[in-house]
């Protein structure tokens, strides 16, 4: 390491350097995310099926979980890169990974970053250019 940038780094607040440990996972996650390629915003499903009960179910609310924060419940097959959107239902719990969602000005979750492989999210109704 050169003397200037070991100087710097022994300065850094522990703040600092968990900031840059942050800054650093969010690049590494976003390399991972080469298979979440349909940036489409798309709306969050109204419906969904429960696998226990192999039923439709409505979605009674979301929850976004942020890459490296997802719930310890969470099932292991959605990579720790990704944003995991839950869907909650009265029988339980559906967890899609994506790139990133928000609430949009109707109030409604959209998602972006999807896998174009998955037949479940590329049916998800897109959002109109309007409500982007």
């Amino acid at each position: 390491m050169r003397p200037v940038l070991w100087q710097i780094l022994s300065q850094m607040t522990p703040e600092q350097h968990a900031e840059i440990d942050r800054q650093l996972a969010t690049l590494k996650g976003q390399a991972v995310m080469k298979d979440l390629t349909d940036l489409t915003p798309r709306y969050a499903p109204r419906h969904v099926i429960i696998a226990a009960r192999m039923k439709q179910f409505p979605v009674t609310g979301w929850r976004i979980y942020p890459a490296g924060q997802h719930p310890a419940s969470l099932p292991k097959v959605i990579k720790p890169e990704y944003t995991v959107l839950e869907c909650q239902t009265e029988a339980g719990s559906r967890y899609f990974g994506v790139r990133s969602g928000y609430i949009n000005s109707e109030l409604r979750m959209v998602i972006i970053g999807t896998n174009p492989r998955d037949e479940v999210q590329m049916k998800w109704p897109i959002v109109p250019e309007d409500k982007r």
